[in-house]
C-alpha cells in the first residue's frame, strides 16, 4: 500500500486573499490535477495499470498530452472530451450561515468625543460592521466510458479528500470542509455512453466586512410629476 507524503507550508498563500467561491473552485481543480499528474499517487492497481494521469494540454501544438480531462462544468464539452474520462468541478449554491457575531449591526458610540477617554473612536464615525458565515458546495463528477470505471475513480477520489480533509480545511483557511457520501454509478445525461459517479464537498467559511461612509449615497435627486 502507498502512503502519501504532502510538504504543505504551516501558512498557505491562499489564507492571504479573501476566499470566494471562485477561489475555491480553482484550488478544488488544482487539487484534482495534483492527485492524477504523478503515478505514485494513484492507489488503485487499475488506474495504475491504464496510467490514468493528467497533464497539461499542448495549446501550441493543438495536442491533447493527457488522456485524463480535469476541468470544471462550464469547460466540459462531451464532443470535445473525444470519449476521453473525465473528473468536472461544479460549484452548487453558496448562502448566508448563522450570524456570527452581535458586531453585524450598525455600530454606535459607546462614548463621547472630547472626554478624554474614546475607546470605540471608530464606533463613533459610524461604520458599519458585519462578521458573517458563509457556506457552500461543490459537485466532483467522476465520468468514465463504463460504471466500473467511474466507480474507480470516484472512490480513488472520494478517498484521497477524506484522506486531506483537514489539510484542504487549513489550507484554504476555511472554518469546515466535509466530504459527503459517494453516490452510485449512473448513465451521463449529455452523453448516454458515459457513466458518472458523483460525490459533493461541503465548506464554511467567514467573511468580515467594515464599510466607512465618507459621503451619502444620494447625494442628489430630482422630482418629476404631472401636472393635470
Amino acid at each position: 500500500m502507498t502512503a502519501l507524503v504532502n510538504n504543505i507550508p504551516s501558512e498557505s498563500y491562499l489564507c492571504k486573499w479573501a476566499i470566494t467561491p471562485q477561489v475555491i473552485t480553482g484550488y478544488l481543480i488544482q487539487f484534482v490535477r495534483w492527485k492524477f499528474s504523478r503515478l505514485e499517487n494513484l492507489q488503485d492497481p487499475m488506474l495504475r495499470k491504464a496510467h490514468y494521469l493528467w497533464k497539461p494540454d499542448d495549446l501550441l501544438a493543438q495536442s491533447i498530452n493527457s488522456n485524463l480531462l480535469i476541468t470544471t462544468a462550464h469547460n466540459y464539452n462531451t464532443t470535445n472530451a473525444q470519449q476521453r474520462p473525465a473528473i468536472i468541478i461544479k460549484r452548487q449554491g453558496t448562502n448566508l450561515g448563522e450570524r456570527m457575531s452581535i458586531g453585524d449591526r450598525y455600530q454606535t458610540p459607546t462614548n463621547l468625543i472630547g472626554n478624554g477617554h474614546d475607546p470605540n473612536y471608530e464606533a463613533t464615525m459610524g461604520q458599519h460592521q458585519q462578521l458573517m458565515q458563509v457556506q457552500g458546495a461543490h459537485s466532483v463528477m467522476c465520468i468514465g466510458d463504463s460504471g466500473a470505471n467511474a466507480e474507480v475513480m470516484g472512490i480513488e477520489l472520494w478517498h484521497t479528500f477524506i484522506d486531506h480533509t483537514q489539510i484542504i480545511r487549513r489550507d484554504m483557511g476555511l472554518d469546515a470542509f466535509r466530504v459527503g457520501p459517494l453516490q452510485t454509478a449512473g448513465k451521463l445525461k449529455e452523453a448516454n455512453t458515459s457513466w458518472v459517479v458523483p460525490f459533493t464537498v461541503t465548506y464554511t467559511y467567514q467573511r468580515a466586512t467594515l464599510v466607512r461612509q465618507e459621503a451619502p449615497l444620494l447625494k442628489a435627486f430630482t422630482v418629476e410629476t404631472a401636472l393635470s
